[in-house]
């Protein structure tokens, strides 16, 4: 369990670095839960290219295939990201008519240049799933700039598709 915070009761996190740290207080224990509560802590913290360089750079890639995108998303799974992104491309999820299957690309929207990942959002209501804060489109579309904080998801090697869910859209 390295680098998982844990709460001593007293108000004071320490890092759990072996299998189990044994409770410093009399009846406590590292319970499920505790373990759960006190790390999610940690990861609800919204990560952003000015706060981690691992993002920054991973929004600066030239290649949609690079590997570091795959070691990105399997020690960010489940973590929170924000980046200024745009609609790149968009298609109906299967037969639905207001369901889509969104390509979200890093920066701002470009038909000549594309940097970074190629971000999913897969299955998704153009206004209701994305969670708008500020102004609320009645539609958005390919070319559309957006601020996006979105759960890390699983990247596919073989599709070079990097799954987010969204969290919050912002209209840039």
């Amino acid at each position: 369990m390295t680098g998982v915070f844990a709460d001593d009761g007293g108000g004071t996190e320490t890092v759990a670095t072996g299998p189990r740290m044994p409770a410093e207080t009399p009846g406590e224990e590292n319970s499920p839960s505790a373990t759960k509560s006190s790390s999610s802590r940690s990861e609800n913290v919204v990560i952003s290219a000015a706060s981690n360089p691992e993002l920054a750079a991973l929004l600066q890639l030239g290649d949609y295939c690079d590997a570091a995108i795959n070691r990105f998303a399997a020690t960010y799974d489940g973590r929170s990201i924000m980046f200024d992104g745009s609609v790149a491309a968009m298609s109906p999820h299967g037969n639905y008519k207001t369901r889509y299957d969104m390509l979200i690309g890093a920066g701002n929207f470009s038909v000549t240049a594309a940097r970074g990942p190629a971000f999913q959002f897969t299955d998704v209501n153009t206004v209701s799933d994305l969670h708008y804060a500020g102004n609320v489109p009645d539609a958005i579309g390919v070319g559309t700039n957006l601020t996006v904080t979105a759960t890390v998801g699983d990247y596919n090697p073989t599709t070079c598709l990097f799954q987010l869910q969204p969290v919050k859209t912002e209209l840039r």
